[in-house]
């Protein structure tokens, strides 16, 4: 099941995992930006 979403080849797997680790850090701001707002327009 993982290896359809990751790709057949060790390097594509690679390459996956390092732009998902490239692109972790912008998500996580805009999760964390989204809870704020949720939070925010509660009150």
């Amino acid at each position: 099941m993982l290896e359809s979403m990751f790709g057949i080849y060790p390097g594509e797997r690679r390459e996956y995992l390092a732009s998902r680790l490239r692109t972790r850090p912008r998500l996580r701001l805009a999760v964390a930006a989204n809870r704020a707002d949720r939070r925010a327009s509660r009150l």
